[in-house]
């Protein structure tokens, strides 16, 4: 720890520290009550983008109490406030929700060391790279007929179950599957899952669209429990995704080879 930093200049340092963009529209007051011999009491009130501190606890939203050497290990990342409250060497009196969001109005105090820094310039940028990758001869051949709409599983020559998605050799067997059936393209649901959480996108990092629904459907000419994964309509009502009913897919109207191909299945109302 810094010996020459002070509680003092933490609190004075707020209002360099504050994030405009998200307190322009706050309206509160945080109080500070550290004990210590580098103690004080302080009120730092926020007004729409301002930032005012003002010595003393002028009525306050929310009062935070901890010792001169805890608030400055605090402010450095070096305490975890959930360890010090349930240590006691934190409390927290008033709106705790105001307490909890502080933590976004202001910047990480940086402890000056009287070094010239070098300045880094960050981008947020989604990365697209252009790169092509071989899927192989058997699910190249599948997703190529997915461009004409036709959905096609490859045929155990032993048990005569389909796969489908297609693989190089019979999952049960071991033996490998080069006849080909074309399927479906309409089923029936047999498990659907409604997705309420906004699981990013491991390679964009994009936030998806929910709740959507996932589904297993075995296609006209397989053979339970061979199903094949896709999802259902988004706006399809809940109550009506009933095992055993028939769905069929909806296309999209620019196909590429690509499982996307197929936008989703929707129920066949009778």
């Amino acid at each position: 720890m810094d010996k020459n930093l002070t509680v003092k200049d933490i609190i004075l340092s707020f209002k360099n520290r504050a994030n405009e963009h998200i307190i322009k529209d706050v309206v509160c007051s945080l109080g500070y009550d550290i004990s210590g011999e580098m103690g004080g009491k302080w009120t730092v009130k926020i007004d729409k983008g301002k930032v005012i501190i003002e010595d003393g606890l002028n009525d306050p939203d929310v009062v935070i109490s901890m010792n001169d050497e805890d608030f400055i290990s605090f402010t450095l990342g070096k305490l975890d406030p959930v360890n010090a409250i349930s240590a006691g060497r934190l409390k927290i009196t008033g709106d705790a929700q105001i307490a909890q969001q502080s933590a976004k109005f202001f910047k990480k105090y940086q402890i000056d060391n009287g070094e010239e820094r070098e300045e880094l310039v960050r981008l947020r940028k989604i990365l697209s790279i252009p790169q092509r990758f071989s899927t192989g001869e058997v699910m190249g051949f599948f997703l190529n007929n997915l461009k004409k709409k036709k959905i096609m599983a490859n045929k155990c020559p032993k048990c005569g179950r389909m796969q489908c998605p297609p693989r190089e050799v019979c999952a049960i067997c071991k033996v490998e599957a080069s006849e080909w059936v074309e399927v479906g393209p309409e089923g029936r649901l047999t498990v659907a899952d409604i997705v309420f959480y906004a699981s990013p996108d491991p390679l964009t990092g994009e936030i998806r669209k929910t709740p959507y629904i996932t589904a297993y459907i075995l296609l006209d000419g397989c053979e339970d429990p061979d199903t094949f994964w896709h999802e259902i309509d988004p706006d399809t009502p809940h109550e009506k995704l009933k095992r055993g009913v028939r769905v069929r897919p909806v296309w999209n109207e620019k196909r590429t080879g690509a499982i996307t191909d197929i936008k989703y299945f929707e129920l066949v109302e009778d």
